[in-house]
């Protein structure tokens, strides 16, 4: 808990109470690499806080082919942002890259906590602000010359190309182009 308390400070100031509050409205879930937290066509109905591990968000394309808008990994928050505030079935999927933890709390107790702590509301819209401008910025990324993509990884997200636990073809599908073109980057080729 100790680590979502932290985040959440980050966000916005926590009392006592409200941390107190939380401790009983959290649920903890361990989870195995591959697993599959919440699955396209499901309604996203909370939001989770990786506490160790690693996560990734995304969706398919057309031939099969995944495009992954999010890498979350400890620290950070994670969720089916459009289907979380439409109430709508998610068009992406969120999935475990490895064994991970994380505290999930759904939007029925965040409504409740909203209501007795108004504060709260401040955490909550910073998390889905964040979110929405991540999926902004990702699909603005794919607007970008293949080239300048990987260039702008580098200058942005370059623990994607160091952390061991994404592979290339992760990362190529982050960029949305082919491995081989990521390859000749990564190789000083392109």
């Amino acid at each position: 808990m100790e680590e979502l308390f932290q985040y959440l400070l980050t966000l916005a100031p926590l009392s006592e109470e409200l941390q107190a509050a939380l401790v009983t409205r959290t649920v903890k879930e361990t989870h195995r690499a591959s697993k599959t937290l919440l699955a396209a066509g499901e309604v996203c109905s909370w939001i989770a806080h990786v506490e160790c591990g690693l996560v990734k968000v995304g969706y398919d394309v057309p031939g099969g082919d995944e495009r992954i808008v999010q890498f979350a990994r400890a620290g950070e928050a994670v969720f089916g942002v459009g289907s979380f505030t439409t109430g709508l079935p998610s068009r992406m999927s969120v999935v475990a890259i490895e064994k991970t933890v994380i505290r999930k709390i759904y939007k029925s107790a965040i409504d409740d906590l909203i209501a007795r702590f108004p504060a709260f509301h401040a955490h909550v819209r910073k998390i889905i602000e964040a979110h929405t401008q991540l999926i902004e910025d990702h699909y603005l990324l794919h607007l970008l010359p293949a080239k300048e993509r990987y260039l702008n990884l580098i200058q942005s997200k370059s623990w994607l190309l160091s952390d061991r636990r994404i592979k290339d073809y992760m990362i190529a599908d982050y960029l949305g182009f082919g491995r081989s073109t990521f390859s000749r980057f990564r190789n000083g080729k392109g």
